[in-house]
């Protein structure tokens, strides 16, 4: 071990070696208590860094199984409103689902939030296709406004079933012939 010493002490034969003996020991205890003090701040630095860091990676490994919940919650909301509407069985879901994957990459909205919309513009319109451009009218409509996209995509929900004031109340002006029809 490093900064070790060997005492030896005799008693018998040189007792002014064995005081000088234990007076060095004495110094290399002080020394060492010296030195535990010193690096016990140290000690107490990493404990309460090591603390902190094992209680952000507990908070973040608690936000990301409620993200992942709320993920698959809203996958089996978007799979049964599918189901509901068309008969959807694993092909459609499953197509679906890549639809929102593409739209969430390129829009950087998430999952959830396009999952919500599309199944709003599913249940308006019963016609997936025209939901999902529906749904990509929203995302511009959103971007373009600061709207947030669920009040946008239930706005367009509603003026495909004929209802445009929504649409009006967001801002977005509409030409009196689209009113009218």
């Amino acid at each position: 071990m490093a900064g070790e010493r060997t005492f030896v002490v005799k008693f018998i034969s040189d007792t002014a070696a064995a005081k000088a003996g234990l007076k060095l020991l004495s110094g290399d205890i002080k020394g060492f208590g010296n030195q535990v003090s010193k690096t016990s701040p140290l000690f107490g630095a990493l404990a309460v860094g090591a603390t902190a860091a094992f209680g952000a990676i507990a908070v973040g490994l608690t936000k990301a199984v409620k993200a992942a919940m709320e993920d698959q919650k809203s996958q089996a909301e978007l799979q049964r409103q599918l189901e509901k509407t068309f008969g959807a069985n694993e092909a459609l879901v499953g197509s679906a689902e890549r639809y929102i994957s593409v739209t969430q990459l390129r829009y950087g909205t998430s999952d959830v939030e396009l999952r919500a919309s599309l199944g709003t513009l599913v249940r308006a319109t019963g016609d997936l296709t025209q939901s999902q451009d529906l749904l990509n009218t929203a995302q511009d409509i959103s971007a373009a406004t600061g709207k947030d996209l669920a009040s946008v995509s239930l706005a367009l929900a509603k003026a495909s079933q004929g209802q445009f004031t929504a649409l009006s109340k967001l801002g977005i002006p509409l030409d009196d012939n689209i009113k009218k029809s």
